[in-house]
Parts: C-alpha cells; structure tokens; sequence
C-alpha cells in the first residue's frame, strides 16, 4: 500500500470576502492512495493507476486534527476530478457558488449514474451545458473546495446568501450527455 500526502500551510485570502484578513489554512496540495498489489477487477477512476484504498474517512479526521494542532482555521484544495470533489464534499465545499452549483447539477442531472461513469463521461468531454438548446462541452476545472473548523468562518463563507446563489444558478443549469461526441 502507498499513501502520497502533499501539505502546505499558508495564509489564505478569501476572494468574495475581502473584508475578512487572510488566515492560515492547510492546503492539501495533493493525496493519493493506492492499493498497488490489487488485482484490476474493477474500472479505475480517471487519473488512476491502482485502486484507492478507501481511507478517505481517516483523512477526513487527520485534516481536522492537525488544522486544530497547527493553529489553521481549515483546510483547502481543488480537486483535479470529479470524482475526488464528490469524495471530498462529504466535509469540503465549492467556495464559488456558481461551481458548487454545477456540481451539484450535473450530480442531480446524472443521480442514475455511478460517480465513476460520471467522472468518465467528464473526463472525456463527453458532458455538455445545455444553453439556448445549443450543446457545450461541460470542461472540469478545478476550483478551491474549502472546510472550516470555525463554525463562526464557516457560517460567514457558507451563508444563507452563498446557498440563495447555489439555488439561483442551479434553476439555470441543464446538462446533458453530448450528442456532438
């Protein structure tokens, strides 16, 4: 087994809330774990090239421990798949409403599909954003996803506004699986 753990530790700036001073958060440049005596039963993930090993859950509680031991408020990353937001969404939120938004669309818009098929479909620009009847390709792009160990910070990012913002875009979204591919 291979666990692969990039942090750093830096001042973060939160672009919609500038009032606000920077403070320190830990970024989670990268993580990675892999099964690498698995056998390959099973369809990978975009970007994979062994199983994971499921530990997220552990992760999950590592970053709140050491955001608490450091002095950090938080943690953030910007996740390369689809399928790693929807693992990290369990604790982590888009910061950009408009991002929160598309995915949550494009999960509600394909719930009949396994993570994995969506993150594919993704993956392979296979995805297009309805508007005005036209198709066009949905591009993922990585964007901050952010988790807080201050309640207070955290009702000041995720407020009411930040959730009317989600709704609005949201009524706005179609998505489809491209016809033109």
């Amino acid at each position: 087994h291979l666990v692969f753990l990039r942090l750093k530790f830096k001042d973060y700036q939160l672009k919609y809330h500038k009032e606000i001073p920077p403070f320190p958060m830990i970024y989670i440049d990268w993580l990675e774990t892999c099964h690498i005596k698995a056998k390959n039963t099973k369809k990978l993930y975009p970007g994979q090239k062994y199983p994971g090993l499921g530990l997220y859950p552990n992760f999950a509680v590592f970053f709140k421990k050491l955001a608490f031991q450091v002095g950090s408020r938080g943690a953030f990353n910007m996740p390369e798949y689809y399928h790693d937001a929807f693992l990290f969404h369990r604790d982590f939120w888009f910061y950009n409403p408009a991002r929160e938004a598309e995915f949550r669309a494009v999960r509600k818009q394909f719930h009949f599909l396994k993570i994995r098929q969506v993150s594919d479909l993704l993956h392979q620009k296979k995805i297009c954003k309805l508007n005005h009847r036209k198709e066009e390709v949905f591009p993922w792009k990585p964007a901050e996803m952010l988790s807080f160990i201050d309640k207070s910070l955290h009702n000041i990012v995720f407020s009411r506004s930040w959730e009317k913002q989600i709704h609005k875009h949201i009524r706005e979204l179609d998505f489809a699986i491209c016809h033109q591919n």
